[in-house]
């Protein structure tokens, strides 16, 4: 498993062995790495992809990390992210731009955004992909739903 501190100061992301935790007792991470950005709200967050590659969102980057802890990219958001991101079943990632009202699209390699679709004034939520990349938007619109190419 993995987890995104809530140090006002920085981001942290540690990731632990499940397996080798024990209940009462303090786990040592396998391995921990800085991301940019803050963490200073609710509303951040990461996800896991099947080859084990940690996605992290905080105010003004989502971050992709290697499972082994190296950081593979970070992507500078036009405005502020919110929530946790998703993954479709092609690899893309979404991110909620809070600030710009907008659901984007980033490809999975290098972090480059490849689709944007405006949604709203403000968004404060996660997205959510399905199996068939059909999205679905909660909380800021939750009116909105539709197919994000």
């Amino acid at each position: 498993g993995a987890r995104i501190s809530t140090n006002e100061t920085k981001a942290l992301v540690y990731c632990y062995d499940a397996k080798k935790t024990t209940k009462g007792q303090v786990s040592t991470p396998e391995w921990y790495t800085a991301v940019k950005g803050e963490n200073k709200q609710t509303g951040y967050g990461l996800v896991v992809d099947g080859n084990g590659v940690v996605y992290v969102a905080t105010d003004k980057y989502i971050t992709a990390i290697s499972s082994t802890g190296s950081v593979l990219w970070a992507t500078e958001v036009a405005g502020t992210a919110y929530g946790v991101p998703a993954i479709d079943n092609e690899g893309y990632i979404y991110y909620n731009d809070a600030e710009k009202g907008s659901l984007v699209k980033l490809e999975p390699a290098t972090g480059k955004a490849i689709a944007s679709l405006q949604l709203g004034t403000e968004l404060k939520s996660s997205p959510t992909i399905s199996a068939a990349n059909a999205w679905s938007q909660m909380g800021g619109n939750p009116g909105k739903s539709g197919y994000m190419y």
